[in-house]
């Protein structure tokens, strides 16, 4: 009797967790799916937009900072443009935009010579360090991966998980990620990518216990 009781009491206790644990899933997998919207809605406002100011971009992308640290447009720079480039983006996001590196030691540097470069040149975030200005997606490893993962027409792509930039805190990040191909371009190279920085704690347990 002792025995069918406390098999019984597994079973219970095993139901309970297998029913939470779906619950959970469930709520995780509609966030996900919330922000996988939200960014698609930035990739087609930048796709079927001849030029985007600054202005554009924080009216757009403020309202959809819900769950979301951060959404930034990433345009792709060749290498023999960077200087005009970093000369043009200083107009809009004040003097002294370089387009950079962040090292092992958490230290900024300018960016290695490369052929092409992927800079953060927008970025909207709420009271939370988002990503920073001039930041080379190319140049780190973790969001370089993401980038050429989205490549495909459509798709997108999300980060392994990460320390979020310009900020002390060792919780995790996660990047995602969605190209914006330009029909003007016949190699169908991605003319950049809009991202949103999203915070696992707050994907997976914000509103929960």
């Amino acid at each position: 009797l002792a025995f069918a009781a406390h098999t019984f009491y597994k079973q219970q206790l095993r139901q309970r967790f297998e029913l939470l644990a779906s619950e959970r899933f469930s709520r995780i997998a509609e966030r996900f799916d919330e922000q996988q919207q939200r960014l698609d809605g930035l990739r087609r406002f930048f796709s079927f937009s001849s030029e985007i100011t600054l202005r554009e971009f924080d009216g757009y992308a403020r309202p959809l900072l819900q769950r979301t640290l951060a959404y930034a447009w990433a345009p792709r720079v060749e290498a023999g443009q960077r200087a005009e480039f970093e000369r043009l983006a200083s107009a809009h996001t004040g003097p002294g935009y370089v387009i950079r590196d962040l090292d092992a030691q958490g230290q900024w540097r300018p960016a290695s010579q490369r052929d092409h470069y992927f800079p953060v040149l927008y970025t909207q975030s709420g009271d939370r360090p988002g990503l920073p200005y001039g930041l080379d997606l190319a140049g780190q490893s973790g969001p370089q991966a993401a980038l050429a993962r989205a490549l495909g027409p459509g798709s997108m792509a999300v980060s392994e998980p990460l320390t979020l930039f310009d900020t002390h805190s060792a919780e995790p990040g996660l990047l995602m990620v969605a190209p914006v191909f330009s029909d003007a371009d016949p190699r169908g190279a991605a003319a950049g990518y809009v991202m949103a920085l999203l915070s696992m704690r707050e994907l997976v347990s914000e509103g929960r216990p």
